[in-house]
């Protein structure tokens, strides 16, 4: 088929974008370039040697999920529906499977740290956490074998591959911002108003409140992420600064 004929992403450096792509064609790019990563964990992931592998995959499926919260706005709504769709059901076979290693681990240092005679307490715990992680990584390997994220794989493929496709026509007679430099300055500082807006409330804030902040924190991240080839050295710094301060709440929760 036509569809069997697209050559699958392979790994790049960057998405290459520049400051007059337009919108689609920015979130295009950045979609193929973590479509790519995606698909390059994908085997460690089903061997299952290294917990690495099944985060690594996960993580690609969430910033294409936030891509396209990103740039939603310049597809039409249907194609960004089909895709979302399978990426979502990607996300949550693995989202299981890694939900429990990272409580497994966490578990695993607590106990290291304990004294030996205290060490067996946490055993019954452990033993359902492993039962449950052999049941969802069962689920997760059906989801990857099945006929939908087959389907998935390719129709996402022939998008991402395919300028122009599902883009949304810019219709009227006034011009509207489309382009990168339009609109990632507007973008970036939105998510920081954001994310600002906690500043009364850190004191006393309660642990809901910090994790919707965590969100917050997460979607400017990810939006400066995705412009980073066009907003300069800096961003590197911020980006960094903002990880520490994610994963701070995220240990928190």
């Amino acid at each position: 088929t036509a569809l069997a004929k697209i050559h699958f992403p392979r790994i790049r450096k960057n998405p290459g974008l520049k400051a007059n792509d337009p919108m689609a064609e920015a979130g295009r790019k950045i979609l193929r370039f973590h479509f790519a990563h995606m698909l390059s964990h994908e085997k460690g992931t089903r061997l299952g040697e290294d917990i690495e592998e099944l985060h690594d995959m996960r993580v690609a499926t969430r910033r294409m999920r936030a891509a396209f919260e990103v740039f939603r706005p310049f597809f039409k709504p249907k194609a960004v529906k089909k895709h979302l769709k399978g990426l979502r059901a990607t996300g949550r076979a693995l989202g299981h499977v890694r939900d429990l290693d990272v409580f497994m681990e966490k578990a695993e240092h607590y106990l290291e740290m304990l004294p030996e005679d205290k060490r067996t307490g946490l055993e019954p715990l452990l033993d359902a956490w492993h039962q449950e992680r052999d049941a969802a990584r069962d689920k997760m390997l059906a989801h990857l074998d099945s006929e939908s994220y087959q389907q998935f794989k390719q129709g996402f493929n022939e998008f991402v591959s395919t300028p122009g496709a599902g883009a949304r026509q810019l219709t009227g007679n006034s011009p509207e911002p489309d382009l990168v430099r339009h609109v990632a300055p507007i973008l970036v500082y939105t998510n920081l108003a954001a994310v600002r807006a906690y500043d009364k409330i850190i004191p006393n804030a309660m642990i809901e409140q910090l994790h919707a902040l965590r969100i917050e924190f997460k979607k400017l991240r990810y939006t400066l992420e995705f412009f980073r080839e066009v907003l300069g050295t800096q961003s590197k710094e911020v980006i960094n600064d903002l990880k520490n301060l994610q994963d701070h709440l995220g240990d928190l929760n």
